[in-house]
């Protein structure tokens, strides 16, 4: 009876140093890419709480800038158009004017 009783938290920890040919891990990746291991983003969009939500809204702005300077659409029309106020459009161009004069690159999918 000299046996040491293991407890959850050190049977846990047993398994979570194997080498990784070890492990059993399913890569279904998410609905932004079909596999983490060839996922085409810097980091983990859904590991970053915020990260979905700004790649969405990156994607958002540069469709709004798309029409405003090759169809010349107004920024009524693309407040319609996207379901947003007048205002969120304009701050959305603006958020990506000013990401490309500081030179920050803002989310992509694989470019």
């Amino acid at each position: 009876m000299d046996e040491m009783k293991r407890t959850d938290a050190e049977t846990t920890d047993d398994f979570t140093d194997l080498p990784p040919e070890l492990c059993v891990y399913r890569d279904e990746g998410c609905e932004l890419a079909p596999s983490c291991l060839n996922c085409p983003f810097p980091h983990c969009l859904e590991e970053d709480e915020r990260g979905r939500g700004r790649l969405l809204r990156t994607l958002r702005a540069r469709a709004m800038a798309d029409l405003r300077s090759r169809k010349k659409k107004s920024l009524d029309y693309l407040a319609r158009r996207f379901g947003v106020s007048k205002r969120t459009v304009q701050r959305a161009l603006s958020s990506l004017c000013r990401r490309k004069r500081n030179g920050r690159r803002s989310p992509s999918r694989g470019k």
